[in-house]
């Protein structure tokens, strides 16, 4: 069955995770789940692990993703995916919202995403 969703009505349903992004899903199935985020300028989320790995594709802004050791720097149009079980956070660095998609496979679950920092 085709499921259709109107996004601009889902991107007013975005509410804070435990991590501190402004999320909402947007899809979710056996094999992953789709998300959209946006970061404030200047702001990042918490260092948080999921047991998934979790790909994001940058839709606007620029930031840093930092995961275990290392510190990449994104913008828009970047796809970069992040191991499962890997210890990540990602900052804002511009004057402009960071937004962008998060795909999650396994599909997200919070009971499988830890929080690292305060």
């Amino acid at each position: 069955m085709i499921e259709k969703k109107n996004t601009n009505e889902l991107l007013g349903e975005l509410k804070e995770s435990q991590d501190g992004t402004l999320v909402v899903e947007l899809a979710q199935n056996a094999s992953y789940s789709i998300a959209y985020g946006t970061l404030e300028p200047k702001q990042g989320n918490k260092r948080h692990r999921l047991s998934s790995s979790e790909t994001y594709f940058f839709l606007e802004g620029e930031g840093i993703l930092i995961f275990d050791d290392q510190k990449i720097p994104v913008q828009k149009n970047m796809l970069v995916t992040v191991p499962e079980n890997c210890s990540q956070k990602l900052v804002n660095t511009s004057e402009k919202k960071l937004t962008f998609l998060m795909i999650v496979s396994p599909p997200y679950n919070v009971s499988q995403e830890w929080i690292e920092e305060d």
